[in-house]
C-alpha cells in the first residue's frame, strides 16, 4: 500500500514540477526551468531511496515474524510434549497405588488385580495423550525446517506414541476378555503391569517412554535458545 501511495505523490511532483517547467519555457526563465529539472531528479532520487528502504524494512519485518512464529511453535512443541510425560506419569502413579493383591496373596506387582473402572477411567488419558503424540509426528512430516534435527525429533515421539499404543492395545483385547469381571489380574496385563511397575524393579519397561521423552527434550530445548 504505502509503495502504491509513494508512486502516487511521485507522480503528482512530477506533474508540479512539470507545469514549472511549462511556464519557465513560456517565460523564457531558464533558472525556472532549472530548477525543475533538478527537482525532478531529486524527487525520483527521494522516491528510490524510500521504496528500497521499504523493501528492507518490509524483509526485515517478515524475517522477525517467521523467526517468531518458528519459536512459537517449538514452545508449543516442548508445553505439549511436558504435558504429554506428565499425564502419562500421573495416569501410572495412579493405577499402580488403585491395584489391589488378589485374595490370600501378598501385595506385590506381580499379584495385584487392576480394578477395571480404575483401568477403564485412566486408559482413556492414555488414549488421548497416544492420539496427541500421534498428531505432533504427523506434523514433523509436514512441518521440516523448524528443527534441524527433526527426523530425530520425530523419531522420539513416534517411540512414545508406540509405547502407549501397546498398552491401549492390550487393555482392548482383555477389557473384552473380563467381562462382568471386577477386576483383572495384571498377570494378564504384562504391557501394563510393566508399565505400572516402579524403574528401579527389573521388570519396569517405562524407561523406553521417559528417555524417549528426556532425548526429545534436549533437542528442543536446544533449539529454543537459538532462537531469541
Amino acid at each position: 500500500m504505502w509503495v502504491g501511495l509513494s508512486i502516487v505523490i511521485l507522480l503528482v511532483d512530477v506533474l508540479a514540477i512539470y507545469l514549472m517547467i511549462k511556464c519557465g519555457t513560456a517565460s523564457g526563465n531558464d533558472d525556472l526551468k532549472k530548477l525543475g529539472y533538478e527537482t525532478i531528479k531529486l524527487s525520483i532520487q527521494l522516491f528510490l531511496v524510500v521504496l528500497v528502504g521499504g523493501i528492507v524494512v518490509q524483509k526485515y519485518n517478515r524475517s522477525r515474524a517467521r523467526k517468531d512464529a518458528v519459536n512459537e511453535f517449538r514452545r508449543a512443541t516442548l508445553r505439549d510434549l511436558s504435558r504429554a510425560y506428565s499425564d502419562v506419569k500421573g495416569v501410572r502413579r495412579i493405577i499402580r497405588a488403585k491395584c489391589e493383591p488378589l485374595p490370600g496373596a501378598q501385595t506385590n506387582t506381580a499379584n495385584d488385580c487392576v480394578p477395571i473402572k480404575v483401568y477403564d477411567e485412566h486408559i482413556a488419558t492414555l488414549n488421548k495423550t497416544q492420539l496427541d503424540l500421534e498428531i505432533l509426528g504427523r506434523e514433523f512430516k509436514i512441518i521440516k525446517e523448524v528443527f534441524k534435527e527433526t527426523n530425530k525429533l520425530r523419531s522420539y515421539i513416534e517411540n512414545m506414541e508406540k509405547y502407549l499404543g501397546e498398552i491401549i492395545s492390550e487393555y482392548e483385547t482383555q477389557v473384552k476378555n473380563h467381562r462382568g469381571a471386577v477386576s483383572i489380574p495384571l498377570a494378564a496385563l504384562p504391557r501394563l503391569g510393566k508399565f505400572i511397575t516402579k524403574i528401579k524393579d527389573r521388570e519396569s519397561n517405562f524407561r523406553e517412554f521417559s528417555d524417549s521423552y528426556r532425548d526429545a527434550l534436549v533437542i528442543i530445548q536446544d533449539e529454543r535458545l537459538k532462537v531469541a
